[in-house]
């Protein structure tokens, strides 16, 4: 968490952004608490207390990452942990969003994930995955 937490302070913007998803039951107070302790202050908070998007999304384990394309179509997904502010990681990303690079990884999907297109085009990547979030756990 705390490398996706400098990943964010490294390319957050409006045609980036890291958006953590906690499956914890405990609510928002154990999250706070976890951000705390590991030094997590780039990241907000989204939570799915339901396990909803691990079905949903077919996940095998967490931490699981996605990454998105700007039409909610998933490119990649790497299960388990990974230095993603790594100068190798960041620069991968800085190439992807500029369109060098088109396939990330084996695996990816090739149809829009649910929710993610019917957002309007002018809230930005984070206004559109915001709105995948909140169609996929129904709010």
């Amino acid at each position: 968490m705390p490398a996706l937490d400098r990943l964010q302070a490294l390319l957050g913007g409006p045609d980036f952004e890291v958006v953590a998803l906690s499956i914890d039951r405990n609510g928002v107070d154990a999250v706070r608490k976890f951000y705390a302790e590991v030094g997590v202050r780039n990241l907000a908070i989204h939570l799915d207390p339901s396990g909803r998007s691990i079905r949903e999304l077919s996940t095998v384990g967490v931490p699981t990452t996605l990454l998105l394309d700007r039409e909610g179509r998933e490119l990649g997904r790497i299960a388990g942990p990974a230095e993603w502010d790594s100068t190798e990681s960041a620069g991968f990303l800085q190439r992807v969003m500029s369109g060098q690079h088109s396939v990330v990884a084996s695996g990816g999907r090739d149809d829009e994930i649910e929710g993610a297109k019917t957002a309007h085009d002018s809230q930005g990547v984070l206004g559109r995955g915001l709105h995948w979030l909140r169609a996929l756990l129904g709010r």
